[in-house]
């Protein structure tokens, strides 16, 4: 319906794409305001929108291709999201995030994981927000305050049971973070190793690991110079420790699908670490496949690469005995051969 005199669209539009399918719906409010809109594709419900009076957004709903709920985001009237839920294609929740705001500061958040297990929970006590950290089973895995979006105080760092296994003093380690379970959990396990680095022995299966000079090692972001601290993380008895020195690694050694030559100097400890007792050896295990599968398709490329490159220097060297001029040395750039073949030979 359009309103005479001044053209506002009213009531449910409906609009088709020329083959007859839906395309789009709206749904206008007296004044002519847009209230709902739902997006299709293929004839299937896509997107659906609710609006505010004064037209901001407030509720956004987008759908797999067979019709489930892929993702639900509310906001408030200050444009403050407060509900935010992902679902897998079988319709099942993934991850849940619940906030209540006091003006511009958190007042309360609440995130759950998979199958709705509570994962973060934060309230607000005067200008400290206290923050727990769950286990998927529902038991404390850590427990403190932030403020200014900084670790602050006392932490606490609970055993499988949920009783305070650890108190730590955050202060010495100036730990920034936002109120959220992904970026608190990684500063937690951060923490913790640095608590308990001191105490660590040495390890036998990684005495080879000191002899390499790692911050020359390249890596994807070439952030490798701690990883002999990192790997002694991986045979820890603590797992948020060897998540922490395993994460810590990972994005230097495997990036979209690229190795590198720290990828190849790791291997070998990671593979000598499986049977040691407090590994997670799934875990190493299921890592020394997905390094070993992202070098494997480029592994006759690199060696065709390496060959190449030891025929032009043996061609240089040649012309160089041959000559009374000094000549250039060859520099070849084959080093992305180092991390794919040294990868795998650590294998053999």
């Amino acid at each position: 319906v359009i309103e005479r005199g001044s053209n506002k669209q009213l009531g449910q539009w409906t609009w088709w794409r020329t083959a007859g399918e839906i395309m789009r719906e709206e749904d206008h409010g007296r004044c002519g305001r847009l209230a709902v809109r739902r997006e299709y594709d293929d004839g299937l419900l896509d997107k659906a929108s609710i609006y505010d009076e004064t037209g901001v957004r407030i509720s956004y709903e987008s759908f797999f291709d067979n019709g489930k709920r892929f993702l639900t985001r509310r906001k408030n009237a200050a444009d403050r999201e407060i509900f935010e839920a992902y679902y897998d294609r079988a319709g099942d929740l993934k991850e849940q995030t619940e906030t209540e705001w006091d003006g511009e500061q958190i007042a309360y958040r609440r995130e759950l994981g998979r199958g709705g297990c509570q994962l973060f929970e934060a309230r607000r006590e005067q200008d400290r927000l206290f923050c727990t950290l769950f286990r998927p089973d529902g038991t404390v895995l850590a427990r403190g305050p932030l403020v200014d979006d900084t670790l602050s105080g006392i932490w606490e760092m609970c055993d499988t049971n949920g009783n305070t296994q650890y108190q730590i003093e955050t202060a010495p380690h100036d730990l920034e973070s936002s109120a959220t379970y992904e970026r608190l959990i990684w500063r937690v396990r951060r923490l913790l190793f640095e608590h308990l680095e001191p105490q660590m022995g040495e390890i036998p299966q990684l005495a080879a690991s000191r002899e390499i000079e790692w911050a020359n090692v390249e890596g994807c972001y070439g952030d490798t110079e701690a990883f002999h601290r990192y790997l002694r993380a991986l045979a820890h008895p603590d797992e948020r420790v060897r998540a922490y020195g395993l994460g810590s690694m990972y994005g230097e050694v495997l990036h979209q699908g690229s190795v590198y030559e720290a990828t190849a100097k790791v291997m070998p400890f990671l593979i000598a670490l499986i049977p040691h007792e407090h590994t997670d050896t799934a875990e190493l295990v299921d890592t020394i496949h997905e390094l070993a599968s992202a070098a494997a398709p480029w592994a006759s490329e690199a060696r065709e690469a390496l060959e190449q490159a030891a025929a032009s220097q043996r061609a240089v060297e040649e012309a160089e005995s041959d000559s009374d001029d000094d000549e250039e040395e060859y520099e070849s750039d084959t080093g992305w051969t180092v991390g794919i073949l040294g990868t795998l030979d650590a294998l053999a």
